[in-house]
């Protein structure tokens, strides 16, 4: 028994390349770091096109829609919606955002102006997506249920839409 090992030792020893080498003395490629794709500013979004958007928690006060035509997946895997928020009064609020699901963060990239367009937003910056309940509590909703799968990657838009036409699609999570 005890010959044996020796003999093993030295065939391993005379092993070339990276089997033989030394964790450290491994070639490894750096990932090149995340760079954020251009994002086309689609058009308002049209009453037809709108999606009522079922939110968690008590939202007396707003009703939230997703444009239909708004959504889109990029290579940079960040989803793009238009999200429109109307409140009891009517006053209504239109932002084209992006959601990170992997970061769990989000960017308005624009606003909805008086002027029938979108007015580029000049301080958009990537915020982390909060749990909280108002106008905004939607976020946490598109992050955990419509944009993103179980495993943080970012859904189809096809599938994005399936899912806010018909919630009781959505797989059950496991939050415990």
């Amino acid at each position: 028994m005890h010959l044996r090992l020796p003999a093993l030792l030295f065939l391993v020893a005379l092993l070339p390349g990276p089997l033989a080498a030394a964790p450290y003395e491994r070639e490894y490629d750096e990932p090149a770091p995340w760079t954020e794709d251009v994002k086309t500013l689609p058009a308002l979004p049209q009453e037809d096109d709108l999606i009522a958007l079922d939110v968690d928690g008590p939202q007396r006060n707003f009703k939230h829609y997703i444009d239909g035509k708004s959504v889109a997946t990029y290579a940079d895997s960040v989803v793009t919606y238009t999200v429109v928020i109307v409140s009891d009064s009517g006053v209504k609020n239109i932002f084209f955002e992006g959601m990170r699901c992997d970061m769990g963060r989000y960017k308005t990239y624009a606003y909805g102006s008086g002027d029938g367009a979108f007015q580029q937003s000049l301080t958009a910056a990537w915020q982390r997506v909060r749990t909280r309940s108002g106008p905004t509590n939607y976020r946490s909703d598109l992050l955990r249920y419509y944009l993103c799968d179980a495993a943080g990657f970012p859904l189809k838009p096809e599938q994005i839409i399936d899912r806010l036409k018909r919630p009781q699609i959505i797989p059950p999570r496991n939050n415990g």
